[in-house]
This record gives C-alpha cells, structure tokens and sequence, in this order.
C-alpha cells in the first residue's frame, strides 16, 4: 500500500532536499551480470543483519528476512490469501496433506521431489525430526511444546503426537518450528555451526557472508520452480539517511525499517513509494521478576513498582507523537488477529499520582531501576526510551539507561531490571505469544528465568493449549490476560510499523510480519 504523506520536521526536510539532487536510478542488474544470468538480482539495506545465526530455529526479527528464503515449512501460511499480505490461510507446503486420525494423532504426507541445498533429498526423517522433541532440546522455543513425538512411518508418512488436543497444531507449523532441516547435517554439526552455515530447501541459498553482507543466490533445483532472483545481497547499513539515499541513487533496491517521520523523503521521490504493515508483533518493555534469580537489583521482583512504571508511562502520547498515530496501545495482551479469541481489557491508564501511590505502598526508597537496550535496534525505541525516562522521573522513579552494542552484551539479561524486547504473535491464537513466550516450560522468558508465573496461570495455559472447545479456550484466556495485568511481567507498549521503500519498477508484496519473501509468486519487474 501507499503510504500517507506526512509532515516533516525541518531536519528531515533538509536531508529531502540534500536528496533531490542524487543521480537517477541504476539498472537492477549489471550488465556484466546480465551476461551470465539474465534474472535481475536485488539489494536490500537494513539496519542490521545479525551475523552469527540463520538457523529456521532462533533467528532475529532482522535475521528472518533471510532465513524466510533459505527454508520451506511443513505447512505453509499464505500470506496472500489478502492482497495486503495479511492472509492466515493454511496451504500445503512440504507436506501435500495433513489429517488428525485422532485427537492427540495427526499424520503428515510429505512432499517427494525436495532437494536441500547440498543436493540431497529430503526425507520423512527429516520431517519428523525438524518436528521431534530431540530437536527442539537443542534449541527450545516453546512453539512446539504440546509435540512429543514425531516418527517416520515410512517413506510417505510422518505421525505427530501431542501431549493433548492441539486447537493450534497445524498454525504451529507454520512457524519456525516447522521450517525442515537435513537430519542427518544438522545433528552432525550441533546448531550454533549449522545456523552459521543453514541448509535449507529453500528458493535461495547463502553465498556468500561478510561483517556488513549477505548474498543469497538461486537454487535452481528448487521443487517450488527456477527462482526469479539470481542472486539477494543484504547489507547492514545502521543510519536512515544513509538507506534512504542509496535507495535513490539506485544503489539499494529496498530498504527497511524507514521512521514514519522519514517516509516522504521516500514518497516524494518519482520512481520510488513506501509499502507499510502494522506488524503481528508487540513492543515491550520487559522486567525481571523472578525471585529465585538475584538480579543485580530487586526493584522489578516487586509486582506494585511493576504497576507503578506502567502507570507512569504515558503509551498513548508515545504511540501518537513516535508513530503520527499509525499504532495503538494494546487493549491488554489480546490482539484481533485472535479472531473469535479476542478479549480486549482496559489497559492501564497514564496517572501519575497512581504511579506515585504504588512507589509509596512498595517502600520505593529511590534506589536505581537499571534499564539497558541495544542501541538503535528498534525503529523508535532509542527515542521512546527517552521520553519515557522523562516521564518516569515526574512520578519518583529513578531509571538508570545503559546503551549495549549487540545482544551479547544484554546477557545475562538478569543483569538488568528491564530492556526493550518485541514478541511475534507467530501465528493467530491466543496460544502465542504471550504463552509461548511466558508460560511454556520450553517459552524463552520462562526458560530464562525472567517470570516465574503464578500456578494458576499454568494451570489456565493447558486448557488454553489442549482444549479443542472454543468457549473453554477463550475463558481461559481471558483470565490469564487478567493475570498478566495484574502480574505485569512486561509492560506493552505498541504495535510497531514496518516501513519499506521501494522501487515502483519492483513489483513485491510486504508481509504483515518482518519476513520478506522472494519466491516467483511475490517478486516480478513488469517490462523486464
């Protein structure tokens, strides 16, 4: 879609006209190129590539825009089944068809024909362990928890058993869980080496890696037909000007991660638009709350300083100025993508004489609460931060902000009282993220040792995963989504928006999340 103009400051009205006079835009592929392969090839500027983990398992927000291309999933969500590529319908992908044969039973056909990208076939093995607990013990995620078995039963056939009825079972897979990996070189190499070095079945492969660089080329013996791109470089290009301009002198072909304030620098431009997407992801500002963990200070174990900075926060006012108005504040952790699921509740309101009562009945006595954050890893969250220490301080809050380089750096995340985190909702029930993330045994946060969640939030999370009868899920979930606003383990902040500029000679379709998508059916250049 197009996206609305927008008033800009005056800085960003003089890197505009400094814009105006760059070249025209460059062919999208060179002829020297042209010669050896005659598909165009691309070149993508984003903030960062995350270099170290391409695994289909663990990869980054950033990093997913590569992995999506490097591997296929058992199932396969149609982002295009809405011409906004917001669709949620289910389609075969590595598996022709898929049957519950009981209700704790399903069995996978799987597709004949897949090559990985070393030229082998794949196989019900694979499938089964890409889907096994085996797998998943090497690098949990709390996805595919209800799963306890996944076997092989012969060359057609993969069975599947949860540990109960799975209303969400076939979403599940496609998510990361079900992107298929090579049994065989995957247990060979362990996943840090595997993820650094992926093998997929996807439409495109690494090629080649660098500090600031990623090449992607075709694979040709792709079972889904020839790829329409020769090759995909990604480069790491950390400042927004910088991306802007080289989308225009034609040396990037997209780039992402545009502020809203930026966009018509883009807009304005002849042979250029922007293509934006409310995202099925949430902002948050998450805390340390476990008391069997010794953070480096207890203020955030203390649920009523918890509630404190949330009333603190003015989330409406930092949607609104941040993001001119393009998100909202969550009604509670509850999102209409849920569908017939959804439980809206009335967040907690921006007052400061609230925040400063519950410091008071905490016995708050001023000492530090010590906030880090990647710098520049969020569009707009360098700036929220800001504002929001501002805020913090009016009620009596004393917020010290630590500013890291990468993720390592953030670990052990207990060091700190609370950082900027995003959850993808992964798929459209109420089963992620919230109890993915927090409540699952395998769920990272829980994994972490970051919430210990009350027993009857557990106890709520096993209706909500093994029940097959919607009006049992959805109060289960309504009250969990109480329990969450009470507890609060994280603070919500916003739905962010993924800008993209792009050139209007490209033909290519934005998700509603931050995958991007190279196969034939979403890529074309008309005229070339």
């Amino acid at each position: 879609m197009r996206f609305p103009k927008i008033r800009l400051p005056k800085p960003a009205l003089r890197l505009a006209v400094a814009l105006a006079a760059v070249l025209a835009p460059a062919p999208l592929v060179a002829a020297s190129d042209a010669l050896a392969d005659d598909r165009p090839s691309l070149t993508i500027a984003m903030p960062n590539i995350n270099r170290g983990s391409y695994g289909a398992y663990d990869a980054s927000n950033y990093a997913s825009r590569i992995v999506h291309n490097l591997y296929d999933n058992v199932i396969k969500r149609d982002w295009l089944s809405k011409p906004d590529g917001t669709g949620t319908d289910l389609v075969p992908g590595l598996a022709v068809s898929w049957t519950r044969t009981a209700p704790t039973l399903w069995e996978i056909k799987i597709r004949h024909g897949v090559k990985f990208h070393d030229g082998s076939e794949m196989t019900a093995e694979d499938v089964a362990f890409t889907l096994s607990p085996e797998r998943r013990k090497i690098r949990p995620f709390g996805l595919g928890e209800p799963i306890i078995r996944a076997e092989a039963v012969d060359a057609d056939t993969v069975v599947v058993e949860t540990d109960g009825p799975d209303a969400a079972f076939e979403h599940r897979l496609a998510t990361r869980i079900g992107k298929v990996v090579p049994k065989a070189v995957y247990t060979k190499l362990g996943h840090p080496a595997f993820a650094a070095d992926p093998i997929g079945t996807g439409p495109y492969y690494i090629a080649e890696k660098s500090e600031d660089t990623i090449v992607l080329k075709a694979f040709d013996a792709y079972w889904g037909g020839r790829p329409p791109l020769s090759t995909i470089t990604y480069k790491a290009v950390p400042e927004i000007s910088a991306r802007i301009a080289g989308l225009i002198t034609g040396e990037f072909d997209i780039v992402t991660s545009i502020p809203p304030q930026q966009a018509e620098l883009v807009d304005r431009e002849d042979g250029f638009h922007t293509q934006a997407s409310l995202l099925e992801n949430v902002q948050l500002i998450m805390f340390t709350t476990d008391k069997r963990k010794d953070p480096a200070t207890a203020q955030t174990t203390n649920k009523l300083i918890r509630q404190a900075i949330v009333h603190a926060t003015d989330r409406a006012l930092i949607a609104k100025r941040l993001w001119n108005g393009l998100t909202y504040v969550p009604e509670g952790f509850s999102f209409p993508e849920y569908g017939q699921y959804h439980v809206p509740q009335n967040p907690r309101p921006y007052d400061v004489a609230k925040a400063r009562d519950l410091l008071k009945q905490a016995g708050y006595d001023g000492s530090p609460i010590k906030l880090a954050m990647v710098g520049g890893y969020y569009v707009n969250m360098d700036q929220a931060v800001q504002v929001m220490q501002q805020m913090w301080t009016e009620a009596g809050l004393n917020v010290e902000l630590s500013i890291q380089e990468n993720w390592a750096q953030m670990n052990p995340r207990t060091q700190w009282d609370a950082f900027p985190i995003s959850a993808n909702f992964n798929f459209p029930d109420p089963a992620a993220p919230m109890w993915a993330y927090w409540g699952a045994e395998q769920g990272p946060h829980r994994r972490q040792q970051m919430w210990a969640p009350p027993q009857r939030f557990l106890d709520l999370g096993k209706v909500l995963e093994s029940s097959l009868v919607p009006e049992e899920r959805k109060a289960a979930f309504a009250e969990m989504v109480e329990i969450w606003e009470e507890e609060v383990p994280a603070m919500l902040l916003y739905r962010p928006v993924e800008i993209y500029g792009v050139r209007d000679d490209l033909k290519w379709q934005n998700y509603g999340m931050y995958w991007m998508d190279f196969r034939d059916y979403n890529v074309s250049f008309p005229g070339h």
